[in-house]
């Protein structure tokens, strides 16, 4: 939050209740990430940003429906893999 200058990243509000939104979970505890994954967002934007996502990943359910297995896999381990990266780079930093 101190980073965001205690403001949310979307709206600029800070005058309403803020809350850390993780950018991802995997294999740590939610406070053991670098802090280019968090964002400083209001109630009101985490919400929305929930929604976002759900919707998102049911479009992309959609979108990959018919796409074959070996070339999801293929596509999401790259995606994970660079996702990690980021992870490792901030990590050594």
């Amino acid at each position: 939050m101190q980073r965001d200058n205690f403001r949310c990243v979307h709206c600029g509000s800070d005058d309403k209740e803020l809350q850390v939104h993780h950018l991802l979970y995997k294999k740590r505890d939610p406070w053991d990430y670098p802090n280019h994954l968090y964002q400083t967002l209001c109630f009101e934007c985490h919400e929305l940003r929930g929604e976002l996502t759900d919707k998102a990943v049911d479009a992309v359910r959609i979108a990959i429906g018919k796409t074959p297995t070996k070339r999801l896999i293929a596509a999401v381990q790259k995606l994970c893999a660079e996702a990690m990266l980021e992870i490792e780079v901030e990590d050594a930093n």
